[in-house]
């Protein structure tokens, strides 16, 4: 293990908790909606409170230390300012920086991708000392390779926030990825590397109306209807009929996203609920109707897909997670509007992405029908005790099938179909390298080898394989 050069055994961070039973009451008639969803909730009056107020809850007085620490740590709050501090990463962790009355929107300042090259830009949001229950706001950035504008604008009206209703306006004229699963809805990962390997992308002039909350305790629902005019950036011409060919589109949809986490532990915490994951498998389905007439809408089609994954602990084994992806559209549509996006090999960026085909191109494949398993067991520590050199080895296997329905109507594109099945096998070392940061947390830097075969595997034996780096981020 590498040492980080400026930790030391005075630096770093602990914490510990304790927990008391009071007020006992037996055989009382208890309903699961008299509880939160949350299993720990930060109060937000909680950093407000003076002695007074905590001293009617304390089971146990405060030691002389205790005492000591809190008038330290208050004196030092007052001086340095621990309260402004604690607002701003608030927002740092809801990618957000205030500015009096305004929140700049850290994801719209930096983006990269193949197609654009970097895009600079800004967004702002009204924030909560202008009205706590509604928000305002916009975007723009610019493409230094593709020289094209991004603008958009929206507003949000939070209703519940306890129950998270809150409906949602928006206007966009910007790029989107070709292909674009509806799953990505609920990905919280605002930047995610396998953005920079997209080169294929639609310009996208949408306006959508929806509206989000929280139901059954343990799902997350969002409605919403999308008029949206497509104007692919790439070479591309779709067969609507044996005689007339089309490149740009309209259409209108309902779109229904659901997100189902049974029993899932969730904290409430810096304003805002962060899973700590379910013991169960978590459900997501997004089903998309296509409204032919509805705002000049071309096409009339059902669009759904689904997930599930489940990650599970075996003692003196290690971590097993597998992941099961579908998808099935009904109706012949265009490239954008099919299933596509489900590598991320690229020999200029081999970087590990969790829960893509490590060896298949971006968009090597295009099906309107699909079922993607990924499967790994990560044995941890298990296999290598030492405590200087301890890597984590974990085994992939991952399984594609799809199919695409009158592939004659896609011009001037290439793509490949995979009916007979497609598979790639891996093995990843993590931790090879471990720099200790602070004594608060570990970054660690490994590798994996992966290996295409069957069907649609190379000639050459070079051509099937994968060499990436991967990168770890622990508390461990």
């Amino acid at each position: 293990m590498i040492v980080w050069p400026y930790s030391s055994k005075e630096v770093g961070m602990s914490a510990n908790g304790k927990s008391y039973i009071k007020n006992v009451e037996l055989f009382t008639d208890i309903n699961d909606k008299d509880f939160s969803v949350e299993s720990i909730r930060m109060h937000k009056l909680a950093n407000k409170r003076d002695s007074l107020f905590w001293n009617k809850y304390r089971t146990d007085s405060l030691t002389i230390k205790e005492i000591t620490t809190y008038h330290v740590i208050d004196s030092l709050g007052q001086k340095l300012k621990f309260d402004s501090i604690l607002k701003i990463l608030e927002k740092v962790a809801l990618y957000k920086i205030p500015l009096s009355f305004v929140d700049i929107d850290l994801t719209k300042i930096f983006t990269s991708n193949k197609f654009e090259g970097s895009r600079l830009g800004i967004g702002l949001h009204t924030n909560e000392r202008i009205l706590k229950f509604l928000s305002i706001g916009g975007f723009f950035g610019y493409g230094l390779k593709d020289h094209q504008w991004k603008y958009g604008g929206e507003f949000i009206l939070t209703i519940d926030e306890n129950e998270e209703l809150k409906i949602n306006g928006k206007y966009q004229n910007t790029l989107i990825e070709s292909g674009r699963s509806g799953l990505k809805y609920f990905n919280q990962n605002y930047y995610e590397l396998r953005d920079f390997l997209i080169s294929q992308m639609d310009r996208k002039i949408q306006n959508t109306f929806s509206i989000g909350f929280r139901t059954m305790k343990y799902a997350k629902l969002n409605i919403s209807i999308n008029q949206t005019q497509v104007k692919p950036q790439f070479s591309y011409e779709y067969l609507l009929n044996d005689f007339q060919k089309i490149t740009n589109y309209s259409y209108t949809d309902l779109t229904v996203n659901l997100r189902y986490a049974n029993k899932e532990k969730i904290i409430s915490s810096f304003n805002q609920r962060i899973s700590m994951g379910s013991k169960y498998p978590v459900l997501y389905i997004s089903y998309t109707k296509g409204l032919k007439n509805l705002f000049n809408s071309e096409f009339d089609f059902n669009r759904i897909e689904l997930r599930i994954e489940e990650s599970f602990l075996t003692k003196n084994f290690g971590e097993t997670k597998f992941r099961l992806d579908a998808g099935y559209i009904d109706k012949p549509l265009p490239y954008s509007l099919l299933f596509t996006g489900e590598g991320c090999y690229d020999k200029n960026l081999p970087v590990l992405l969790k829960n893509y085909f490590q060896t298949i191109t971006p968009n090597e494949f295009l099906s309107d029908r699909y079922v993607n398993f990924h499967f790994s067991h990560n044995f941890s520590s298990l296999l290598f005790k030492p405590k200087k050199f301890s890597p984590h080895i974990t085994l992939h296997q991952n399984i594609g099938f799809g199919k695409l329905s009158n592939p004659y109507k896609h011009k001037l594109i290439e793509f490949k179909t995979k009916e007979k099945g497609f598979y790639e096998s891996g093995i990843q070392f993590d931790n090879i390298i471990k720099l200790n940061y602070l004594n608060i947390a570990y970054i660690g830097v490994g590798a994996g080898v992966y290996y295409r075969y069957g069907p649609y595997a190379y000639e050459k034996t070079e051509n099937n394989l994968a060499i990436k780096f991967s990168l770890t981020f622990t508390t461990k």
